[in-house]
């Protein structure tokens, strides 16, 4: 190893030796007071939510080294419900295990509504880590007289303010969310870094918080809570404590099973405005929650047991008596079985935020309560917008409906295929607008399969391919369009061409099958019998002899009647209507007309016969 290796190592204060920190039992006082046995001392965890945790007394920033020690206490543990039954099994297990399983919480931001706060007091402390825990918080307190911060070294009993009632305003002091949290914010996992303190909605700040009516200490604590209209403390989230410039004195402190960041409020003044700049959010692993259930279980098992032999107990020394004990419920056991194999998962990935404001006096206790609850944030990944990396075809029969095989990505419920028709490349004026049919069984997050809809727009009949756009729309965004391109449903041809009629004198009363010969004729094709009368245009130019030109004018068309059976591209049998034009009263002894016929590609060249009367 080289001298620069040594002295890197030397230097670096992973490897230094931790600094004498003086016994808690040369700090305490040699007699101490006897505690008011009508308050229980509660003890309290300040933990962090990363690995494994052991008891300490506080884990911040800006500390001393002897108050920085890392919390190492039992991981948070609230278990959620899957099923119908869950909830009744959730009331059994909190009557009968001290850890609480949820606590209802005052949502006062959107409505002024009190609700009874649920978590008892043993909830704060496993009953294995009482004097461990009360030790700890014996030497914490000692050092309360050199914080920094008011509130800092709070007693624990001054923690039994969570089976009080709370709303934002107590005695004149008034608590409001100034600016909400952002709608959506990405909660990371135990195992990644930091994603950041939540922000506000405008992305220019953090949530802030103003207080009016109190100038004296004050401590602020969020933590999580459910999205519903009457909050609960939320099983699968958390926040946890982000490190920002201005985050001196803040910390996370454990609660039973609820994670609290803790902060000092600040400055000293009647209307406090707070920027809350150093909370984020931890998404919990499945795994443990159950782990934890799976214990909320067993210790309730033990504790069903020992009352149960209590009972005998007492039973086997009382009088002899007809009635006997009754054991512990067949249903509650197998209950408790089926939640320790059960998986939990989260019903609502949306949370609120809970900011609580412990008003201190000048002998560090606490006062009052103030609190408000923001609106839900959701805390997964936003998904992106809808994207076309490939279809299968980019063109099909406008009335045959081929199936069309779209490969992409974020495909979510409620996507749909959306073909449109433009009123031009540069309008965004819809002239036609159909969904195409999704099969549900091939929709997945990247890929699908539809029916290219049959084309029902203004420009039928198609004599020619017609573009239109395909759009991919969730509920939420939309993605950016594809051409497609509707072919006619039979191939482009030439016009019409009338060889021969087979008739060339008609009854003016009509009514009379008419054989057409000739070629280019198609499903789509119409027959019609026009009058026409020639009219002379004069055409010249200024100083130029004038031209004199013959047009035709029509003062009489039908439509004749095709027969669908006896229509092929060669021939064509059609109905020829009555004449009911003005010359009928002329008394003329036959009326010259044209027959014409108008196909995909185009109108053919007249054929003259004659109405005879």
């Amino acid at each position: 190893m080289t001298r620069q290796q040594q002295l890197a190592i030397v230097n670096n204060p992973r490897w230094r030796l931790p600094q004498s920190i003086p016994s808690q039992s040369s700090q305490q006082p040699s007699s101490q007071p006897p505690q008011d046995q009508s308050h229980p001392t509660v003890p309290v965890r300040k933990a962090s939510l990363c690995g494994p945790r052991r008891p300490s007394t506080l884990r911040g920033l800006g500390m001393n080294t002897t108050e920085q020690s890392i919390d190492r206490s039992e991981a948070l543990m609230k278990p959620s419900p899957s099923n119908s039954n869950f909830d009744t099994m959730m009331e059994t297990m909190q009557k009968d295990f001290d850890f609480p399983i949820s606590g209802e919480l005052t949502d006062t931001s959107s409505a002024n509504r009190s609700h009874q706060n649920a978590l008892p007091q043993d909830a704060f402390i496993n009953e294995a880590n009482d004097e461990e825990m009360t030790s700890g918080n014996s030497g914490h307190d000692s050092d309360s007289s050199q914080s920094a911060f008011p509130g800092e070294g709070l007693p624990p009993e001054q923690f039994r303010y969570f089976d009080e009632l709370f709303s934002n305003t107590w005695k004149g002091v008034k608590l409001s969310l100034v600016q909400q949290p952002e709608l959506q914010h990405r909660a990371r996992y135990l195992t990644e870094g930091s994603r950041g303190p939540i922000k506000n909605r405008t992305y220019d700040g953090y949530p802030t918080i103003l207080m009016q009516g109190w100038s004296g200490s004050a401590m602020l604590h969020v933590f999580v809570a459910s999205e519903s209209d009457d909050p609960n403390l939320h099983l699968f989230y958390q926040v946890c404590l982000v490190s920002t410039k201005s985050n001196r004195g803040c910390c996370e402190i454990v609660f039973g099973f609820t994670t609290v960041v803790q902060m000092p409020f600040t400055p000293n003044t009647d209307n406090r405005v707070m920027s809350v700049d150093s909370v984020g959010l931890v998404k919990l692993r499945n795994s443990d929650v159950e782990r934890r259930c799976a214990a909320v279980v067993e210790e309730s098992k033990r504790k069903k047991d020992r009352k149960h032999e209590e009972k005998i107990i007492r039973r086997s020394h009382a009088p002899s008596s007809p009635t006997q004990g009754t054991p512990i419920s067949s249903t509650s056991a197998s209950i408790y079985e089926e939640v320790g194999r059960r998986s939990l998962k989260p019903k609502s990935c949306s949370t609120r935020l809970v900011y609580r404001v412990l008003l201190l006096s000048p002998e560090n206790t606490v006062e009052g309560v103030v609190q408000v609850i923001s609106d839900p944030i959701r805390c997964t990944q936003i998904v992106g917008g809808p994207e076309i990396t490939r279809m299968s075809i980019k063109e099909g029969d406008a009335q045959t409906r081929p199936e069309l095989f779209i490969i992409g990505k974020n495909f979510v419920r409620g996507t749909r295929v959306i073909f449109r028709q433009m009123a031009n490349d540069s309008s965004d004026d819809v002239r036609w607008e159909m969904d195409a049919e999704i099969e549900a069984p091939y929709c997945t997050q990247t890929h699908l399969v539809c029916k290219v809809p049959e084309y029902t727009g203004p420009s039928l009949p198609l004599t020619a391919p017609l573009r239109v756009k395909v759009c991919i729309q969730t509920p939420t965004r939309a993605g950016r369009p594809e051409q497609f391109t509707y072919l006619p449903s039979f191939p482009v041809q030439g016009l019409p061409v009338i060889k021969r009629i087979s008739q060339r004198e008609v009854s003016v009363q009509g009514m009379v099958d008419m054989f057409v010969l000739g070629s280019h004729f198609s499903p789509n094709c119409r027959v019609f019998i026009r009058q026409v009368t020639m009219g002379t245009e004069v055409n010249g130019v200024f100083g130029a002899p004038d031209a004199y030109t013959e047009t035709p004018s029509v003062i009489w068309q039908r439509e004749a009647q095709i027969k669908k059976d006896d229509l092929t591209q060669d021939y064509l049998v059609c109905r020829v209507p009555p004449y009911d034009g003005q010359s009928l009263e002329m008394r003329t002894p036959s009326l010259p007309v044209q027959i014409i016929i108008e196909g995909p590609g185009g109108t053919s060249a007249p054929e003259t016969f004659y109405y005879v009367q």
